[in-house]
């Protein structure tokens, strides 16, 4: 739409010279604001979808033009790995992979399992893509929980599922204001002030749920 007026503005002025300019500038002007906030309101156009997938609620938001198109697309895609990596789908390759102890994957789920070894790796461990196992020990995937009775579990970063999850989970909680505004100061004097390097600990709170047990 703005092109289109802005080749009208054009085209006027070459023809009519600078004769009318004062006309022709309002009209324009006019023309280019109403342009313009046409765009923009199309722009920031919204769509959001709420899903199950993977085991977990997910909330996709789009904008512009192609929302809808895209959050169609994200879904499908979304759909398409908790096909191929749901260890509750019988059908899935990893599924299939756990029952038989070998089998061919397709390149994606390659892929995506070769990403998991290396951020197992990068994280010395933290990220740990084998923890099955331990779930279905815990009785997760059954709802039979053995949680705490045989085993204390805590969460971190105190997200506000922690309050959902049955039984619900310990966390803990971070400052999230203050770490942030430290890091920028203590970058900011290492920068500009040339301050040394200095390892700072940042207060948090341990958020009580229902999956540690009490110790006797």
């Amino acid at each position: 739409m703005l092109r289109k007026w802005m080749l009208v503005l054009c085209f006027c002025l070459g023809i009519f010279g600078c004769g009318c300019s004062e006309t022709t500038s309002d009209e324009s002007s006019t023309a280019s604001s109403e342009a313009t906030t046409a765009t923009t309101q199309s722009t920031d156009e919204k769509t959001t979808r709420d899903l199950f997938a993977m085991d977990t609620y997910i909330t996709l938001t789009a904008y512009g033009n192609n929302a809808e198109a895209g959050i169609s697309a994200a879904e499908a895609c979304i759909q398409d790995l908790d096909a191929r990596l749901s260890t509750g789908n019988t059908e899935s390759e990893i599924a299939k992979l756990n029952a038989t102890g070998s089998g061919t994957l397709s390149e994606d789920t390659s892929a995506i399992l070769q990403e998991a070894i290396t951020l197992y790796q990068d994280t010395d461990g933290a990220f740990n893509p084998l923890m099955y196992p331990i779930m279905q020990a815990w009785g997760f995937p059954t709802h039979e929980y053995r949680v705490p009775e045989d085993v204390s579990v805590i969460g971190f970063d105190g997200t506000a599922l922690a309050e959902y999850y049955n039984p619900k989970l310990a966390t803990i909680k971070q400052q999230y204001q203050t770490l942030a505004t430290r890091s920028v100061e203590i970058l900011f004097g290492q920068i500009e002030l040339k301050r040394s390097q200095i390892h700072e600990i940042v207060p948090f709170e341990l958020a009580s749920g229902e999956s540690i047990q009490k110790i006797r």
